[in-house]
């Protein structure tokens, strides 16, 4: 399932599975965009907000979390998600790594 943001607005994730302690960093991807890093808490979860650039093309893209599992090792997860043009709305995204 993708997720709808408009270009310039702000995507918020919640995610867990992560490494307590460790860093996740968001990029967009088409064309790779570091969106930011947050820091994950001692049960291995993060809530944060992430903002989409505001010249970000429409279509569809994939959010890439990167950081380490769990289970210590290197984690991946992708979302689909669809950037639109027009006002600013926020997005909400979960899952789990």
């Amino acid at each position: 399932t993708s997720r709808t943001v408009t270009a310039g607005g702000t995507l918020e994730v919640n995610s867990s599975g992560w490494q307590p302690g460790s860093t996740v960093t968001a990029t967009m991807c088409s064309t790779p965009v570091r969106l930011g890093e947050v820091q994950v808490d001692a049960s291995g979860e993060f809530v944060t907000q992430f903002q989409v650039p505001a010249n970000a093309a429409n279509g569809s893209h994939r959010l890439e979390l990167t950081g380490i599992g769990a289970d210590g090792q290197p984690a991946v997860v992708n979302l689909a998600i669809t950037v639109t043009g027009g006002t600013s709305e926020a997005a909400a995204l979960a899952f789990v790594c």
